[in-house]
């Protein structure tokens, strides 16, 4: 009886829409529809849209293909487990507090990204470029900067106990160690 009653007065979290053709999601393009809140889009190649002005946050993003530019794009708040992001411009980018454990951003330009509270467990930025990036709070432990460039990026409040920094430019700031067993 009281399980009956909160379900009537409690709202539930919105289902994420589920979107699994490129056709369904260049139609929502085309009628100029440029954030997906909360969408689920799976098994997609979207390498041939402009992502520009586009915002996926709060998005579930499995096996997805993404176009090499996604400079500027709001990605905050989604679940990129192990995406494929290497060599891709994310430039500018905002990825607050985004899960992206296990993903792949090898050689990827992450010039001034937004990845604070960002999850990077596990993820491989080697020789990734993140110069000026915010990762104040962010989760680095076991990721590989090998060769990364995080010169005059925020590293403020990281963890990263077991991350590998091996010939990668660090700050110069004393707060943060080179020590990977940080």
């Amino acid at each position: 009886m009281i399980t009956t009653i909160l379900k009537k007065v409690l709202p539930t979290k919105p289902q994420a829409k589920t979107i699994t053709t490129i056709h369904e999601f260049e139609n929502l393009l085309n009628m100029g529809k440029t954030h997906f809140r909360n969408v689920c889009l799976s098994d997609i190649d979207l390498s041939g849209i402009d992502p520009k002005n586009l915002c996926l946050q709060g998005a579930i993003l499995n096996n997805v293909k993404f176009p090499d530019n996604l400079s500027r794009v709001n990605l905050s708040h989604t679940h990129l487990l192990s995406a494929d992001l290497s060599f891709r411009d994310l430039s500018e980018a905002v990825l607050t507090g985004a899960n992206l454990s296990g993903a792949n951003l090898t050689h990827a330009n992450l010039f001034g990204v937004q990845l604070s509270k960002a999850n990077l467990r596990h993820a491989n930025l080697s020789w990734a470029y993140l110069l000026n990036a915010n990762l104040s709070g962010a989760d680095l432990r076991l990721a590989n900067l090998t060769g990364a460039d995080v010169y005059n990026a925020n590293l403020a409040s990281t963890q990263h106990k077991g991350a590998e920094f091996h010939l990668a430019r660090l700050p110069l700031s004393r707060k943060f160690k080179r020590k990977t067993h940080g």
